[in-house]
């Protein structure tokens, strides 16, 4: 593995082992996805594809098969970085994740994805290659801010969150889709998701995404994601 760290944001390359990885991207075939409209601003961001949902509380991801689930690793991974998302049982005790695809012509506005108890976020590329000129990129402001959607109407809050990017003095980071690198970046943050370039053609920008939140769900995992269990080696 290979860790880089910015202020507010740490990445890994070359997360997973390769016979998990390629697990892993076997059984992602089997995923069922849906157009889903940004929340940004759908008519400029484009379409992305997105499974179906899932909440995993950590006191469940511990006690999973240790030695070959893609969860336990993000676990590890998210439990390892205090500076970026608290102490485990004191800050956080939920993980939620989804499938992505993003295809040529489509990207995803400024955003901060503050509030709704959220301490963090992750990104792991699944995708199998990538080059520099497909764009796709993750862009960060690497400083905390304190806008928040609550109490906003969403087209103030998005409208908030490009203010502090255009007022800000500090560079803009942008970091590659690389395949099997996995990113985590402390909630507040403002980011970006670069449109994908025409260039990619056919190959999609693949990503296992979710958030490390204080909010606990209210649903078993056994209720909520009997298809995505297998996929993520959560039965071992």
């Amino acid at each position: 593995m290979k860790i880089h760290r910015g202020k507010c944001y740490v990445i890994i390359d070359d997360f997973l082992e390769g016979d998990i990885l390629n697990s892993l991207r076997k059984s992602m075939d089997d995923i069922l996805y849906q157009s889903f409209d940004s929340v940004v601003d759908a008519k400029v961001d484009g379409v992305a594809l997105r499974s179906r949902g899932g909440f995993i509380q950590e006191k469940f991801i511990e006690n999973a098969d240790k030695t070959s689930t893609v969860l336990h690793e993000i676990f590890m991974a998210v439990t390892g970085q205090q500076e970026i998302f608290g102490k485990k049982g004191q800050d956080w005790q939920t993980i939620s994740f989804a499938f992505w695809k993003y295809g040529v012509g489509s990207r995803l506005g400024w955003h901060n994805d503050a509030g709704n108890g959220r301490t963090g976020e992750f990104v792991f590329y699944t995708h199998r290659k990538w080059k520099p000129s497909w764009g796709g990129e993750l862009i960060i402001l690497d400083e905390p801010s304190d806008v928040f959607e609550d109490g906003l109407k969403k087209e103030e809050y998005f409208a908030y969150v490009e203010q502090i990017v255009s007022e800000s003095l500090s560079p803009l980071v942008a970091i590659q889709p690389r395949p099997n690198r996995l990113v985590m970046i402390k909630s507040g943050v403002c980011h970006y998701i670069n449109r994908v370039d025409v260039a990619a053609d056919k190959v999609e920008r693949m990503s296992l995404t979710g958030f490390v939140s204080q909010q606990e769900t209210k649903k078993e995992i056994g209720s909520k994601l009997p298809r995505l269990e297998s996929i993520l080696g959560l039965c071992g």
